[in-house]
């Protein structure tokens, strides 16, 4: 019997609230966006916060771009026999019933970034409007909000996969399918644009762990499925999809929040790769408890490699359970010395940080001498602890669920920021300012990085040309680079050695 169902995948978010590099190198440009994309903003975006920010030049502003891609459609779109169309780009009203008077849709899948919340109300209404008799499903993350359900048939928290499965009588225990998800992004400096393709895969789902600001756990009500994939699965995914492709390299992002978690898995799944050729770069998420166990011998001289790994600090002054008895500094360096990039997320804006007190914590996190440092600002999320903990005492904005989640933007009474972007969002731009300051640009460090990796790889030249390409670039980034930031001595002389 045919399948009378058939789902649009779509997602809902707002570039703008999300792009950092509005955040601190385009400040008039970030503040048009918003106004853009919220009008109810304009209270609190005012201008005279932005104007203080200074702009910084093309000439030194070197960022990566990645066109949209509905990664949760996709992956449901995949694990599922219904009939389904993913659209990757961020839909609105008009552009969700254009694509549904295509065709014979009776289900809309909402993959909701919070961001854009007000939107998705819109998009909600907008499909009752058309066509009653069409039903609707929301998750991720702005699934978590109380009043989601008013606006749609179904809610999913929980993994989304069993879920569809079991609505469209399909059968639930059925194995799951690799999506290998290509991704086309842009390097951009110097008014320049270098392509490249990066490959997006899905391998587990959920986190085993609970930080009390992160919103995976409880959007899978707690659930960690642990590895969906066998490595010689996902190993021969890999290979038969870079042979069609006929490429020497592939660069792989591991989408999950922990996915170096499990080190027998990962050691079973390089020692696959021991006889294979050209280059799998991995971009990962892990943890400092479990990296810190990682003998890096077991996992060199591959045709895999760990390209970047990203873990959360999180705070230096805060104990979460994953850092604890392990020496940053030290991961860090010996990750580094075996051609690894590493990047530590940071947050500032709990209770008990102050504009005065966080710069101790920058100073300490440039001194742990990765080579990209991303700070991020607190945002409270429904159902997460730090949610909870907030609205019991009565400290959240009064504003649209979209406000919670903008960049520089402070949604909750805090005993030293002010409420908006009058505090936090020249603090962040001034905590960039110095970080770029200090290491000069994040390129060289990540040249210096690779060079490293050339006596750990069993296939160094692949790697020679693009490490004189990021040499290149540095060369010519800092007569700017200098005229702009005024370094002193010693942080000239510290851009100078990493262009040897």
């Amino acid at each position: 019997m045919p399948n009378e169902n058939k789902i649009l995948f779509v997602q809902i978010y707002a570039g703008g609230g999300i792009a950092s590099e509005f955040l601190y190198r385009k400040p008039s440009q970030y503040r048009e966006e918003l106004l853009n994309t919220y009008p109810e903003m304009k209270k609190w975006a005012k201008e005279e916060i932005f104007n203080q920010i200074r702009e910084w030049p093309n000439e030194i502003d070197i960022r990566y771009e990645a066109d949209a891609i509905n990664l949760s459609g996709r992956f449901l779109a995949d694990n599922i026999i219904t009939p389904s169309k993913v659209i990757d780009i961020p839909v609105n009203p008009e552009l969700l019933i254009s694509e549904l008077e295509k065709d014979s849709y009776t289900h809309v899948g909402f993959s909701i970034i919070s961001n854009d919340y007000t939107n998705f109300i819109k998009c909600a209404q907008a499909v009752k409007t058309y066509d009653p008799s069409i039903k609707t499903v929301a998750g991720s993350t702005g699934a978590m909000f109380e009043e989601t359900k008013n606006y749609v048939d179904y809610i999913c928290i929980g993994r989304g996969v069993p879920f569809l499965r079991k609505l469209f009588n399909e059968k639930i225990d059925d194995p799951f399918h690799l999506s290998i998800m290509p991704n086309r992004l842009q390097w951009r400096y110097m008014n320049l644009e270098i392509p490249n393709e990066l490959y997006r895969i899905v391998t587990k789902i959920g986190c085993p762990l609970t930080c009390d600001f992160c919103t995976t756990p409880k959007m899978y009500n707690n659930e960690y499925t642990g590895e969906l994939f066998s490595p010689k699965y996902v190993h021969d995914a890999l290979v038969e999809f870079r042979e069609k492709l006929s490429k020497d390299k592939l660069l792989v992002y591991f989408e999950e929040p922990t996915s170096l978690y499990s080190l027998k898995w990962w050691y079973e799944f390089f020692d696959l790769f021991k006889e294979d050729y050209g280059d799998f770069g991995f971009i990962v998420y892990s943890i400092t408890s479990v990296l810190n166990k990682l003998n890096l011998d077991k996992i060199s001289k591959y045709a895999a490699r760990l390209h970047i790994v990203n873990f959360g600090i999180e705070s230096f002054n805060k104990n979460y359970n994953k850092n604890i008895k392990v020496d940053i500094r030290s991961l860090i360096h010996r990750l580094s010395d075996y051609g690894i990039i590493t990047n530590p997320n940071y947050i500032i804006g709990f209770d008990f940080d102050s504009k005065e007190s966080v710069w101790d914590d920058i100073k300490k996190l440039i001194d742990l001498r990765a080579e990209v440092n991303t700070v991020l600002h607190l945002h409270p999320h429904p159902m997460t602890d730090i949610w909870e903990e907030l609205y019991s005492q009565n400290r959240l904005l009064d504003i649209p669920p979209d406000f919670y989640f903008i960049h520089g933007f402070q949604s909750f009474i805090h005993p030293h920021f002010k409420p908006g972007f009058e505090d936090i969002l020249p603090l962040l731009c001034d905590i960039y300012d110095f970080i770029e300051k200090e290491t000069g640009d994040k390129i060289l460090y990540v040249a210096q990085t690779m060079k490293n990796l050339l006596n750990h790889t069993n296939h160094p030249n692949l790697f020679k040309k693009e490490i004189r390409s990021l040499l290149s670039i540095g060369k010519s980034l800092y007569p700017k680079w200098k005229e702009f930031f005024k370094p002193n001595e010693r942080q000239d002389s510290n851009f100078l050695n990493h262009l040897k």
